[in-house]
Order: structure tokens, then C-alpha cells, then sequence
């Protein structure tokens, strides 16, 4: 029992003592408030103790930085970088060749054609700078400000703008000594590896448009397979009694599984909805719908589930996930010039139908259309079939309707 009455008692002084801080922080705002006006106002950089006199080494931790003229191309930072965030290719120039000096008085014997660092890899350990034996490779600001001043507040939009690119080497320099060594140019083995990579992209962009138009396209009336195309069922959804809804999407299913043809699935659901009395003028009226979707010929855009956007969507997913990266923008055109333009409609030109059901029905079809990549015309004419069936296509929706279309 005494410690249940002490748990309560602990319970009350530490909700006291909360309450007293915050009560504290809330009258006296300005000099006890921790939030910053950033950028007018910032932190202190402290100072980070590691032993020893530290006046010629990093004590911050914000943006590396590289001296090119006194780097001597030995590699050490590439080891000691635990996430391999620096990047760096060589030339060994041949005996005899005056490359310069460093600031220190070394000689140098290699051209370095790349020095890469990926900030955004970056772990700011700091451990590629001690090892350095010219001291060329260094953090921003503290004890290096006379080297390079403080930039650890930085961002850019795009991932490519934290790779920074040091090398200072022109490509004619590096393109003549790797002719005078007798190496491959680095530079152009770089770039011809690069252009292949995209020009893989741009073929397997192509090829999976290819592919998921072959899957949608009407004009494909059986799959690689020999099975019959999946019929377009999607005229059935006008129905409003779900129970019978139900049954002929059952019954079409069924139907087209077995292979059969669209006005032979039209048909059994006919047959269907007769037997189970559910076949009323209405829903005989959306059944012969779906039977005349079967000599129409729509674009790609207007097939069942499947459209323009759902398209480019695909081909892009495809080749997304067989190279585990982000596509260049050349894909994207690429599949666009193939024949996938994006599909965008303003869905606020529907608030002009009075009728509350109306509208709320023909946003719904809209949304579902443009959701699954269909196109407009597909879209309205299904909005037409619905209303006309629930009797509220009027002037007024025709009008909005032919405004969308535009």
C-alpha cells in the first residue's frame, strides 16, 4: 500500500515540476526560448576537442574541400572513406614529364582527370583528411577559413548538385597524356560507359511502351499465349442494383475465362439476369452496351482499365524496377515521343450540374476514368450512359459535358 500512495506522489511531483518549466518558458518567452530565427540568427560552432593542438587541423564538420594543385593523386582519402563517397582516377605521367610541385615542394607524377565527392554520401566522419600527406583535403572554415571559407548551410533541388567535381584537368591534358602513356582516355571511357547506360535505358523505355501497348491495344485479340484478350467489362459498373451488378460481372467473368467472345459474354449475361429475374429495361440497356463495346475499335487510352497514362506509367515502372534507379529525363521523353502523352483535365467543370446525384455520379466515373488512365471522350460517354439510365441527362449536363470535352 505505501508504495502504491509514493508512486502517486512521484507522479504528482514530476507532473509539477513539467508544469512549472513550461509555465517558466511561457512568461518568459525571449530569454528562455531555444528556436532560432534562422538564417538571421545561428548556433555557435563549438569547438571539438581530440587531444592534441588542433590549430592545423579540421574542428568542424561541414563541407569538404580539395586544394587540386597540391594534390598528388595517392589514394589515401579513397581508403580511409568508410562509405566510399570520393571518386578518383589517375594518369601515371611518363619519366621525364614535369608535371609541377605542390605547395610542400613534392613532385607530382600522377594527373588526376577525376576527383569526385559525393556529399550526399558524405557521413562527415572527417577521417579522409588526417591521413592526407599534402593536407590538400580538408573541411571548410574553423582552422582552414584561410583556406576556404565556412559553407556547412548548404542545399540544392537536385541530388546531382552534391557531387562536387575538383579535377582541374582539361580534356585536351588528360586526351594527350593518355595518348603519350598509351592508356585508355579515362574521361572518354567515363562518357562512352555513361552514354550506353542511357542508351540501354532508352531501349528497355521503349520496349516495355511496346509491351504494355501490346497488352492494351484492341486490336490484340489473343495474348503470346493463344488465350483470348481480356474483355472490357467496365460498361457493367452503370448498373445500380449492386445484387445485380454483381451477378453479371459474375456471369461475364465466367464468360470471358472461358474464351469465349465480347457478345458472347454480352449474351450470357443476358441469358443470366432473364433467368434470375433481374433483367429489367435498364440493365438490358447497359447488356447491349457492353455487346456493341465489342466492334468498337478505341484507342489505347479508352481500353478497359488500362490507358495513356496507365501506359507510360507501366513502361516507366518496368524499366524502374529492372535497374533499381531513378530514369534520366530522356526516358520520359522518349516513351512520350513513342506515343504517351500525359492525360490532365480539370474535374471542377463538373460543378456546374445542379443535380447533387448527377454530379456526384459523374465525378465519381471521372475520377475512376482518369484514376485508371482512360481518356475524356471515354469518360463522358460513360457519364452519358449513366445519367441517361438514371433519367437526369438534361441540357444542362450535355453543355457541361461538351465543355469537358474540349
Amino acid at each position: 500500500m505505501s508504495g502504491y500512495f509514493s508512486n502517486i506522489g512521484t507522479a504528482a511531483s514530476s507532473l509539477w515540476d513539467g508544469m512549472r518549466v513550461t509555465m517558466r518558458h511561457f512568461v518568459h518567452k525571449k530569454e528562455l526560448n531555444a528556436t532560432l530565427q534562422f538564417p538571421r540568427e545561428r548556433w555557435p560552432i563549438p569547438e571539438r576537442a581530440i587531444g592534441f593542438e588542433e590549430s592545423g587541423y579540421n574542428s568542424i564538420r561541414t563541407r569538404l574541400h580539395v586544394d587540386m594543385d597540391d594534390c598528388i593523386g595517392c589514394l589515401q582519402c579513397v581508403r580511409a572513406c568508410p562509405v566510399d563517397c570520393i571518386k578518383i582516377e589517375t594518369i601515371k605521367a611518363p619519366k621525364g614529364m614535369d608535371l609541377g610541385t605542390t605547395s610542400n615542394g613534392t613532385a607530382l607524377r600522377l594527373l588526376v582527370t577525376r576527383f569526385d565527392i559525393d556529399m550526399a554520401e558524405c557521413c562527415y566522419c572527417d577521417l579522409c583528411t588526417y591521413p592526407c600527406p599534402e593536407e590538400c583535403i580538408f573541411m571548410t572554415g574553423g582552422p582552414n577559413a584561410h583556406k576556404q571559407t565556412l559553407d556547412y548551410e548548404f542545399s540544392v533541388r537536385n541530388r546531382d548538385g552534391l557531387v562536387f567535381q575538383f579535377a582541374t584537368a582539361s580534356d585536351e591534358q588528360v586526351a594527350e597524356l593518355a595518348e603519350t602513356v598509351g592508356v585508355p582516355n579515362p574521361r572518354a571511357v567515363r562518357e562512352a560507359r555513361r552514354e550506353a547506360y542511357y542508351r540501354e535505358e532508352i531501349a528497355a523505355t521503349v520496349e516495355a511502351v511496346d509491351v504494355a501497348k501490346a497488352v492494351v491495344s484492341p486490336s490484340k485479340t489473343a495474348t503470346a499465349s493463344g488465350a483470348p484478350a481480356k474483355a472490357d467489362l467496365s460498361a457493367l459498373n452503370a448498373i445500380e442494383d449492386r445484387v445485380t451488378r454483381s451477378l453479371a460481372k459474375k456471369t461475364a467473368l465466367g464468360a470471358t475465362r472461358a474464351g469465349h467472345s465480347q457478345t458472347e459474354v454480352a449474351q450470357a449475361v443476358k441469358t443470366a439476369l432473364e433467368e434470375a429475374g433481374k433483367l429489367t429495361a435498364e440493365v438490358a440497356e447497359v447488356v447491349s452496351q457492353l455487346a456493341q463495346a465489342a466492334g468498337k475499335q478505341p484507342e489505347v487510352g479508352e481500353v478497359a482499365g488500362l490507358g495513356v497514362a496507365a501506359t507510360a506509367s507501366l513502361a516507366k515502372a518496368v524499366v524502374d524496377k529492372g535497374n533499381g534507379a531513378s530514369p534520366p529525363a530522356s526516358k520520359i521523353a522518349t516513351a512520350t515521343a513513342a506515343g504517351v502523352p500525359e492525360v490532365k483535365v480539370d474535374l471542377s467543370v463538373l460543378n456546374g450540374i445542379s443535380d447533387r446525384t448527377a454530379r456526384a455520379k459523374a465525378k465519381s466515373i471521372l475520377n475512376r476514368t482518369m484514376r485508371l488512365g482512360g481518356s475524356i471522350k471515354g469518360a463522358a460517354d460513360e457519364i452519358r450512359t449513366t445519367l441517361s439510365g438514371l433519367g437526369k441527362l438534361n441540357s444542362e449536363v450535355e453543355e457541361i459535358l461538351a465543355k469537358l470535352e474540349r
